[in-house]
């Protein structure tokens, strides 16, 4: 089984401007759940104990009940991948647990932003994603691949050398990819130092899906 040529070809094409850009020159938090349905929860709860005194076997039995429909609606929202192993975005997948976001405000930052906008012109109508974050110098390459590598042939996903397609090789670094078993998804990572020479080492993961 073989990687998708346009998705490989987009895959090479943006370790390339990675590479050229950053040796030349986020994704947002995520929101907190809200805790509103819990105070409503309570809110029922003490006004029909209030109200309804007299009938306390009658209360219990519809607390009973409704406390085990709110659990089951409470359940629904857990993020669940879709068939195949496809995923719907990035942030389906778990963040390598020593990754940190880069400073919106640092050189490397433009470099990520200018990056994307030449992948959007090259892409035409796939639908892609690409967040870069910052390593300590004492995680490698074989770290990060083996965490997401776990990650991605659990959901079925299949890796670029299980596929026998060869990654570009980058010095200090190195290049991953898995697809789905349809081949219409991929998922790429890139790792190599940090060419302002900050001492730690650069992420990027892409993701892409053929159009």
């Amino acid at each position: 089984m073989r990687l998708p040529n346009r998705l490989l070809m987009l895959l090479v094409a943006m370790v390339a401007l990675f590479t050229v850009a950053a040796c030349g020159g986020n994704a947002p938090p995520a929101e907190p759940a809200a805790e509103e349905p819990a105070s409503e929860e309570a809110t029922t709860e003490d006004t029909a104990m209030e109200e309804e005194p007299m009938a306390e076997e009658g209360a219990a039995e519809g607390t009973t009940e409704d406390t085990t429909m709110e659990d089951t609606t409470a359940e629904e929202p857990a993020s669940e991948p879709s068939a195949g192993g496809e995923l719907t975005s990035l942030a389906d997948l778990p963040l390598f647990p020593e990754a940190q976001e880069i400073d919106p405000s640092s050189p490397m930052a433009t470099v990520v932003d200018a990056m994307r906008q030449q992948i959007e012109q090259q892409e035409d109508a796939a639908e892609f994603e690409v967040e870069a974050y910052a390593l300590p110098s004492t995680v490698t390459f074989a770290d990060v691949q083996s965490f997401y590598d776990e990650a991605l042939t659990g959901r079925g996903w299949i890796s670029a050398s299980e596929a026998g397609v060869e990654m570009p090789e980058i010095p200090g670094g190195g290049v991953g990819a898995w697809t789905t078993d349809n081949q219409n998804e991929v998922i790429s990572l890139v790792v190599m130092e940090d060419p302002m020479q900050t001492g730690e080492s650069i992420m990027i993961i892409y993701r892409a899906v053929q159009a």
